[in-house]
């Protein structure tokens, strides 16, 4: 195993970024949906350099955030005075000014998680809650302007961190991982499907976010550390060991987020601190 080559962390005026946060990078520039306590979510807009942001009030606590077709879209949601769930989706081209242009969500719910992909364009959104006593099962994708029902998730949950990942839809809820490809989802919508499509991973730590790097899946478990997922052994790779710990400057103990940034640097947010994490030549990689 290797470790880091060449790291190098810059920290960023990023404050408060809570375990439900989701990033998308938008024309460039990375756009935080940040849910709130009883209150309504707010988005995140950053500067291309990430040193300044603009702050706007959403009208749902618990959306979920996407991009289709170069637009911002938030989904779902619930208001946060009575907790009664929406399916109302809005899009938006700068993320100041919201219409809902596209059709209604199937199922009601909130704090869902979601993956967009632009080849097919697809946004899938998995899981969530009906109410606060009800975690859903539920996985619904929004193709050619329409939502349809796809093979849901082996158990109900809400929360989840999710990425994009060779063009697998991959969702995190902390001890397990499941995957399954887009092309899958988008078949189980218009046929009969009765095998199981989603892989289980199981991880040895609480997992607090994943996302895509230069191939890899990347796990960040809620002390910080950084694990790649291993095709060939089918297993968890940690990397450098605990040498990476030490050099963790965000620590993920109540989960955070992570963005690839346009440049290839990798945005890291917690509620502790943000990051930029800088690295030269290779990057995150291992070998077995």
């Amino acid at each position: 195993m290797h470790p880091l080559t060449k790291v190098h962390w810059e920290h960023l005026p990023i404050y408060g970024i809570n375990s439900t946060a989701q990033c998308i990078v938008h024309h460039g520039k990375p756009a935080i949906l940040r849910t709130k306590h009883m209150m309504c979510d707010e988005l995140i807009i950053l500067s291309a350099d990430l040193r300044s942001s603009t702050y706007h009030a959403l009208p749902y606590q618990g959306m979920s955030f996407a991009t289709y077709k170069s637009k911002l879209v938030t989904i779902g949601g619930c208001d946060p005075s009575t907790m009664e769930p929406t399916n109302l989706v809005f899009t938006s081209d700068t993320g100041l000014e919201w219409q809902p242009s596209l059709p209604r969500m199937i199922t009601k719910r909130y704090q869902a998680s979601t993956i967009s992909s632009t080849s097919p364009e697809v946004i899938v959104v998995a899981g969530g809650r009906g109410s606060v006593d009800t975690p859903l099962d539920v996985v619904e994708v929004l193709v050619q302007d329409e939502w349809c029902s796809a093979n849901p998730l082996p158990e109900p949950c809400y929360g989840m961190s999710s990425t994009l990942h060779q063009n697998d839809a991959v969702f995190s809820d902390r001890h397990h991982i499941y995957s399954c490809s887009i092309a899958s989802l988008i078949s189980s919508s218009t046929e009969s499907i009765d095998i199981p499509l989603w892989r289980v991973f199981d991880t040895d730590v609480s997992c607090s976010t994943i996302f895509s790097y230069s191939s890899r899946l990347i796990s960040i478990d809620r002390g910080g550390s950084l694990s790649g997922y291993c095709t060939m052994s089918q297993s968890w790779v940690e990397f450098a060991g605990n040498q990476l710990f030490f050099l963790w400057p965000v620590l993920f103990t109540r989960g955070g987020l992570a963005a690839v940034l346009p440049t290839g640097d990798v945005l890291l947010a917690s509620e502790d601190g943000a990051y930029k994490l800088k690295v030269s030549g290779e990057c995150i990689y291992f070998t077995v």
